[in-house]
């Protein structure tokens, strides 16, 4: 998992890998709640069900809690296939805070990504 400007993750991090996922843990403040989101969010959860109100809520907010001067995050997931291939998708949000996603450096629609997820086993 990449995040890039998402949330309390300013800049680039990477996260994982996630094999045989059950937990996640560390100290209070430590971004577990936000790792959580930039999973649902890579995975097109409904943003209902993320801890925000709005879009841009996602975007990282610099110490006066304004967005700074990058208005735009993403989140890059990779998934390891059956056969050895490694699938990454991203998911962005823009300064207009519109979502896009990404495979292969072209855009895909939300239906292309959501029955790669299915047909691979990913969700439901």
């Amino acid at each position: 998992l990449r995040v890039l400007n998402f949330k309390s993750f300013s800049e680039a991090h990477f996260v994982g890998p996630f094999l045989g996922l059950s937990a996640v843990i560390g100290p209070n403040g430590g971004g577990k709640s936000n790792i959580i989101d930039a999973i649902c969010f890579a995975l097109c959860v409904p943003l209902k069900h993320l801890r925000c109100r709005d879009y841009k809520d996602l975007i990282h907010k610099g110490s006066a809690g304004k967005v700074k001067s990058k208005k735009s995050a993403s989140v890059t997931i990779a998934f390891e296939m059956e056969n050895g291939s490694i699938e990454e998708f991203t998911r962005e949000i823009d300064e207009k805070h519109e979502t896009r996603i990404i495979h292969k450096s072209c855009n895909i629609s939300n239906t292309e990504y959501l029955n790669f997820l299915r047909a691979s086993g990913i969700y439901p």
